[in-house]
């Protein structure tokens, strides 16, 4: 049986976003990761949602364990029609967690 650790889903927004670490890219100085912030607070505002799974660690800290990043499907730039349903852009689970 597979144990279970202790998570949180972290709602990201234009309030937090600097609280957390990206899933895909950590490092903040970076300015490939400056430019994907500033698109997450541009599409925040036409309703992406982007939420972080942290998972307890062996040290008890919490960390980025994966994360989806949807939009409403009248919103979304892909090609895709999909009125009253939700898009997604991306999904990602780390493989540390696969087996969970």
């Amino acid at each position: 049986m597979v144990n279970i650790p202790s998570y949180k889903i972290i709602n990201l927004n234009n309030e937090n976003i600097d609280n957390y670490d990206l899933f895909c890219s950590k490092e903040k100085n970076n300015q490939g990761y400056k430019n994907k912030v500033e698109w997450l607070r541009e599409r925040f505002k036409e309703g992406l949602r982007y939420k972080l799974l942290m998972i307890q660690n062996e040290e008890n800290d919490y960390e980025s364990g994966g994360f989806i990043e949807y939009i409403p499907g009248e919103l979304v730039w892909r090609g895709i029609h999909a009125p009253d349903w939700m898009a997604i852009h991306c999904i990602l689970v780390s493989n540390k967690y696969h087996n969970l």
